[in-house]
């Protein structure tokens, strides 16, 4: 397990997270403020055709062979059967042009053999569009999430559990040919057991950019983004400078492609942290070659400033690589991996942990099927490794999971 040793006064520092991981990590926290991406321009009134009000509720059973995350070479994992029952609902409604989404997830872990782990989750998400005068669009958004921490980057049976919130507002004038201006504002927090309050950090994001759209070339945008992040449990204050460039293309009628390259440049203040100053970026890439196959392949760099790892910040690079075959009219496989490297900075004097770079494997087979208008089921096989440039703090993990799910 990593030690950690207290924190001085002039602690090490730290970045927020820039770039949302198109391949989401378990073994990494990450409160994520989202790459800057154009809208859509279009601004006809939109369709929503499913019902107002959804329910569902489904029940999961996972096994998984090391619920620690522990090195099986220097101890004996633990294994257990964790049961999920769930229940997620959503509700849309549309006054005129303008449209709202609400939507509630919640469950509860319940460990078999170990019910002091079990907990409840949840997560509330409220966005929506409103439309001014015809020609432009405020969207806002608010959530808040609550979550056990994934054992990943601790390594022992000690217990964190995290809130993320997240409140936003994004404006827009879009065209279909044409300049059109782009603003926002974001303010991201993340909170975790008093153990793990390194991680704790409050940032508040503004965005100013110019886009241009033509339906021959596509959507590009260039835009600003100033990210201000205060980690008052270490006391540390980080700024971040982001300039970058997004493309959003459908470059046949078989695949499309959304990129964004930014140039990152972030100084920490009360921290023996060197500043980061490179590239980041974001992709994605999306073939259907085939009516029932879609392919996508991600890449992404961003900085992850709420690592359960006691780093000022990591820089983080994803690879990624799904298929998703509708292999029946109600059956659908999806099969994904994705390979992400780590590399941890901070103040070597409070980090004693001695792990600079980790990578992380992570692939997934699942297969669900409808069984009737209102009854899906499902499968799922998981591995998920670590490895570490000291050999310490390592693990692998096996997860096979079966649920049900049934919407009202």
């Amino acid at each position: 397990m990593t030690t950690i040793l207290p924190f001085r006064s002039r602690a090490f520092g730290t970045l927020v997270p820039l770039v949302a991981g198109v391949v989401a990590l378990p073994a990494s926290a990450q409160t994520a403020t989202p790459a800057f991406q154009p809208r859509d321009t279009r601004v006809e009134r939109p369709e929503i055709r499913d019902p107002a009000f959804t329910l569902s509720a489904g029940l999961l059973g996972t096994y998984d062979d090391n619920i620690f995350r522990t090195d099986s070479a220097r101890q004996r994992p633990v294994d257990d059967f964790i049961l999920t029952p769930q229940v997620n609902g959503q509700y849309k409604r549309q006054i005129g042009l303008n449209d709202i989404t609400v939507r509630a997830d919640a469950s509860y872990g319940y460990y078999v053999r170990n019910p002091g782990r079990s907990r409840v989750q949840a997560i509330l998400d409220t966005q929506g569009t409103f439309r001014i005068a015809g020609t432009c669009v405020v969207k806002p958004l608010a959530r808040i999430q609550r979550q056990r921490a994934d054992y990943g980057d601790i390594n022992g049976s000690i217990d964190n559990f995290q809130t993320f919130t997240a409140l936003g507002l994004e404006a827009t004038c879009p065209r279909t040919v044409g300049l059109f201006p782009i603003v926002g504002v974001r303010r991201d927090t993340s909170d975790n057991d008093p153990r793990f309050a390194f991680a704790n950090q409050k940032a508040i994001s503004y965005t100013a950019g110019i886009g241009y759209a033509r339906p021959s070339i596509g959507t590009m945008t260039a835009y600003y983004n100033r990210i201000d992040s205060d980690r008052s449990a270490i006391g540390v204050t980080n700024h971040i400078d982001r300039a970058g460039v997004t493309f959003v293309r459908s470059v046949v009628s078989s695949a499309s492609l959304k990129a964004d390259v930014q140039y990152l440049n972030a100084r920490s203040i009360g921290a023996v942290v060197r500043p980061y100053r490179g590239l980041g970026w974001a992709g994605e890439l999306v073939y259907r070659p085939l009516p029932r196959l879609s392919l996508t392949g991600t890449t992404d760099r961003r900085i992850i400033n709420d690592t359960l790892v006691p780093a000022g910040f990591a820089v983080q690079t994803d690879y990624g690589l799904r298929a998703d075959w509708q292999f029946a009219e109600r059956t659908q496989i999806r099969t994904q991996a994705s390979y992400a490297t780590r590399s941890f900075r901070g103040d070597p004097l409070v980090i004693v942990s001695g792990i600079n770079d980790d990578t992380l494997v992570d692939a997934l087979v699942r297969m669900t099927r409808r069984v009737g208008a209102r009854v899906d089921l499902q499968v799922e096989a998981r591995h998920i490794s670590r490895q570490t440039d000291t050999d310490a703090n390592q693990y692998k993990v096996t997860l096979a999971t079966g649920g049900i799910t049934y919407r009202f």
